[in-house]
Protein backbone atom coordinates (compact mmCIF):
# COMPACT_ATOMS: atom_id res chain seq x y z
CA UNK A 1 0.00 0.00 0.00
CA UNK A 2 1.59 3.47 -1.23
CA UNK A 3 0.27 7.07 -0.29
CA UNK A 4 0.96 9.46 -2.84
CA UNK A 5 1.54 13.07 -2.43
CA UNK A 6 1.82 15.97 -4.68
CA UNK A 7 4.61 17.56 -3.52
CA UNK A 8 4.81 20.89 -5.47
CA UNK A 9 8.53 21.13 -7.32
CA UNK A 10 9.74 17.70 -5.37
CA UNK A 11 7.36 15.76 -8.03
CA UNK A 12 5.01 13.04 -6.36
CA UNK A 13 6.23 11.62 -2.90
CA UNK A 14 5.80 8.07 -2.25
CA UNK A 15 5.33 6.62 0.90
CA UNK A 16 4.98 2.69 1.88
CA UNK A 17 1.79 2.63 4.54
CA UNK A 18 2.04 -1.30 4.24
CA UNK A 19 3.03 -0.87 8.13
CA UNK A 20 1.17 2.35 9.05
CA UNK A 21 2.83 3.00 12.24
CA UNK A 22 6.33 2.31 10.89
CA UNK A 23 5.87 4.57 7.04
CA UNK A 24 8.62 4.32 4.43
CA UNK A 25 9.18 7.32 2.08
CA UNK A 26 10.85 5.27 -1.28
CA UNK A 27 12.72 7.85 -4.36
CA UNK A 28 9.83 10.20 -5.33
CA UNK A 29 8.73 10.36 -9.06
CA UNK A 30 10.20 13.35 -10.86
CA UNK A 31 9.51 13.54 -14.79
CA UNK A 32 12.15 14.21 -17.47
CA UNK A 33 10.75 17.77 -17.87
CA UNK A 34 13.01 20.18 -15.51
CA UNK A 35 10.79 22.18 -13.18
CA UNK A 36 7.25 20.57 -13.05
CA UNK A 37 5.43 21.44 -10.02
CA UNK A 38 2.58 19.27 -9.11
CA UNK A 39 -0.37 20.37 -7.07
CA UNK A 40 -2.62 17.35 -7.65
CA UNK A 41 -3.23 13.28 -7.20
CA UNK A 42 -5.22 10.63 -7.53
CA UNK A 43 -5.03 6.93 -8.00
CA UNK A 44 -7.50 4.63 -9.68
CA UNK A 45 -6.20 1.31 -9.01
CA UNK A 46 -2.41 1.16 -10.62
CA UNK A 47 -3.18 4.27 -11.96
CA UNK A 48 -1.72 7.56 -10.59
CA UNK A 49 -2.86 10.65 -12.28
CA UNK A 50 -1.57 14.11 -11.36
CA UNK A 51 -2.08 17.77 -12.16
CA UNK A 52 0.49 19.77 -12.80
CA UNK A 53 0.72 23.43 -12.75
CA UNK A 54 0.93 24.06 -16.08
CA UNK A 55 -2.37 22.45 -17.18
CA UNK A 56 -1.05 18.94 -17.73
CA UNK A 57 -2.58 15.90 -16.51
CA UNK A 58 0.12 13.00 -15.91
CA UNK A 59 -0.70 9.50 -16.42
CA UNK A 60 1.53 6.88 -15.09
CA UNK A 61 1.82 3.76 -13.30
CA UNK A 62 2.46 2.72 -10.20
CA UNK A 63 4.25 -0.92 -9.37
CA UNK A 64 4.36 -3.12 -6.16
CA UNK A 65 7.85 -1.93 -5.49
CA UNK A 66 6.72 1.59 -5.21
CA UNK A 67 7.85 2.61 -8.64
CA UNK A 68 6.10 5.38 -11.04
CA UNK A 69 6.90 5.21 -14.59
CA UNK A 70 5.12 7.98 -16.84
CA UNK A 71 2.36 6.70 -19.61
CA UNK A 72 1.76 9.66 -20.84
CA UNK A 73 0.55 13.47 -20.15
CA UNK A 74 -1.82 15.23 -21.69
CA UNK A 75 -2.71 19.07 -21.99
CA UNK A 76 -5.95 20.70 -23.56
CA UNK A 77 -6.51 24.06 -24.49
CA UNK A 78 -5.46 26.45 -22.12
CA UNK A 79 -4.57 23.74 -19.64
CA UNK A 80 -6.55 22.01 -16.36
CA UNK A 81 -7.33 24.00 -13.08
CA UNK A 82 -8.85 20.46 -11.27
CA UNK A 83 -10.03 17.28 -11.98
CA UNK A 84 -11.61 14.47 -10.70
CA UNK A 85 -11.81 10.76 -11.27
CA UNK A 86 -14.93 8.77 -11.53
CA UNK A 87 -14.50 5.07 -12.83
CA UNK A 88 -13.54 5.75 -17.06
CA UNK A 89 -14.15 9.30 -17.40
CA UNK A 90 -12.42 12.45 -15.98
CA UNK A 91 -14.01 15.15 -15.29
CA UNK A 92 -11.83 18.51 -15.40
CA UNK A 93 -12.47 21.91 -15.58
CA UNK A 94 -9.99 24.33 -17.83
CA UNK A 95 -9.85 28.05 -18.38
CA UNK A 96 -9.78 30.00 -21.17
CA UNK A 97 -9.65 34.33 -22.01
CA UNK A 98 -13.71 34.70 -21.19
CA UNK A 99 -14.77 31.99 -19.55
CA UNK A 100 -14.82 28.51 -18.39
CA UNK A 101 -15.12 25.05 -19.67
CA UNK A 102 -16.43 21.47 -18.25
CA UNK A 103 -14.43 18.74 -20.12
CA UNK A 104 -15.03 15.12 -19.60
CA UNK A 105 -12.53 12.45 -20.63
CA UNK A 106 -13.21 8.93 -21.87
CA UNK A 107 -9.85 7.23 -20.32
CA UNK A 108 -10.56 3.90 -20.82
CA UNK A 109 -8.18 3.67 -23.40
CA UNK A 110 -5.53 5.79 -22.00
CA UNK A 111 -3.62 6.01 -25.56
CA UNK A 112 -7.12 7.28 -27.31
CA UNK A 113 -8.64 10.00 -24.66
CA UNK A 114 -11.98 11.43 -25.89
CA UNK A 115 -12.59 15.00 -24.30
CA UNK A 116 -16.03 16.10 -24.70
CA UNK A 117 -16.54 19.60 -23.78
CA UNK A 118 -19.85 21.27 -22.34
CA UNK A 119 -19.44 25.46 -21.75
CA UNK A 120 -20.10 27.38 -18.96
CA UNK A 121 -19.67 31.08 -18.68
CA UNK A 122 -17.73 31.81 -15.45
CA UNK A 123 -14.43 30.97 -14.01
CA UNK A 124 -13.61 27.50 -13.49
CA UNK A 125 -12.05 26.52 -10.54
CA UNK A 126 -12.79 23.24 -8.52
CA UNK A 127 -14.99 20.20 -9.45
CA UNK A 128 -16.01 16.96 -7.56
CA UNK A 129 -18.20 14.39 -8.36
CA UNK A 130 -21.62 13.75 -6.59
CA UNK A 131 -23.24 10.57 -7.97
CA UNK A 132 -24.00 11.01 -11.38
CA UNK A 133 -23.31 14.48 -11.07
CA UNK A 134 -20.37 16.93 -11.05
CA UNK A 135 -20.18 20.22 -8.97
CA UNK A 136 -18.58 22.64 -11.18
CA UNK A 137 -17.06 25.85 -8.16
CA UNK A 138 -16.45 29.58 -9.50
CA UNK A 139 -13.87 31.06 -7.41
CA UNK A 140 -12.16 32.73 -5.50
CA UNK A 141 -12.86 36.44 -6.31
CA UNK A 142 -10.72 38.31 -8.34
CA UNK A 143 -10.33 42.36 -7.55
CA UNK A 144 -13.11 43.86 -10.30
CA UNK A 145 -16.00 41.38 -9.15
CA UNK A 146 -16.85 43.54 -6.45
CA UNK A 147 -17.94 46.31 -8.88
CA UNK A 148 -19.80 44.43 -11.37
CA UNK A 149 -23.67 44.13 -11.69
CA UNK A 150 -25.82 41.51 -12.33
CA UNK A 151 -28.87 41.72 -14.57
CA UNK A 152 -30.04 38.57 -12.94
CA UNK A 153 -29.71 36.08 -10.34
CA UNK A 154 -28.38 32.85 -12.47
CA UNK A 155 -25.48 35.55 -13.86
CA UNK A 156 -24.40 35.75 -10.38
CA UNK A 157 -21.42 33.42 -9.49
CA UNK A 158 -21.95 29.90 -8.04
CA UNK A 159 -22.19 26.46 -7.97
CA UNK A 160 -23.15 24.78 -11.14
CA UNK A 161 -24.48 20.79 -10.99
CA UNK A 162 -23.92 19.08 -14.04
CA UNK A 163 -25.42 15.94 -14.85
CA UNK A 164 -23.07 13.92 -16.48
CA UNK A 165 -24.51 10.39 -16.44
CA UNK A 166 -23.32 10.56 -20.24
CA UNK A 167 -20.31 12.65 -20.44
CA UNK A 168 -20.51 12.79 -23.84
CA UNK A 169 -23.57 15.04 -23.25
CA UNK A 170 -23.15 16.79 -19.61
CA UNK A 171 -26.38 18.62 -18.95
CA UNK A 172 -26.07 21.56 -16.48
CA UNK A 173 -29.25 21.06 -13.97
CA UNK A 174 -29.14 23.69 -11.47
CA UNK A 175 -26.76 25.81 -9.49
CA UNK A 176 -26.81 27.15 -5.41
CA UNK A 177 -24.92 29.83 -3.54
CA UNK A 178 -24.19 33.49 -5.11
CA UNK A 179 -20.67 34.01 -4.43
CA UNK A 180 -17.27 32.62 -5.64
CA UNK A 181 -16.19 29.42 -3.63
CA UNK A 182 -13.02 27.80 -2.51
CA UNK A 183 -13.65 24.66 -1.79
CA UNK A 184 -16.70 22.04 -1.76
CA UNK A 185 -16.67 18.46 -0.31
CA UNK A 186 -19.81 16.34 0.20
CA UNK A 187 -21.01 13.85 3.10
CA UNK A 188 -23.70 12.02 1.91
CA UNK A 189 -26.27 14.44 0.41
CA UNK A 190 -25.07 17.42 1.86
CA UNK A 191 -22.27 19.93 0.05
CA UNK A 192 -20.09 21.77 2.61
CA UNK A 193 -18.69 24.94 0.80
CA UNK A 194 -16.28 26.88 1.86
CA UNK A 195 -16.34 30.45 1.44
CA UNK A 196 -14.29 33.55 2.71
CA UNK A 197 -14.09 32.53 6.06
CA UNK A 198 -17.16 30.29 6.47
CA UNK A 199 -18.61 27.42 5.97
CA UNK A 200 -21.99 26.75 4.28
CA UNK A 201 -24.08 23.73 3.68
CA UNK A 202 -26.64 22.76 0.81
CA UNK A 203 -28.79 19.78 0.64
CA UNK A 204 -28.17 18.28 -2.46
CA UNK A 205 -31.64 15.77 -2.86
CA UNK A 206 -33.56 18.62 -4.44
Amino acid sequence: NYAIIAADRFGLRIIDISDPENPEERDPYIPEEWFRSFHKVKVRGNIVFSLEESGNIYFCEINEEGEINELLNYWYLSGVRDFSVDGDNLHCSWEIISGKGSSFWDISDLHGIEPHIKMILGLAYKVKNYGDLTLMVEGPPNGDWWNREFEEINDMPGIHILNTRNPSFPAPTNKFGWDFYYDVCTDGDLAYVLNDGFWEIYDLTG
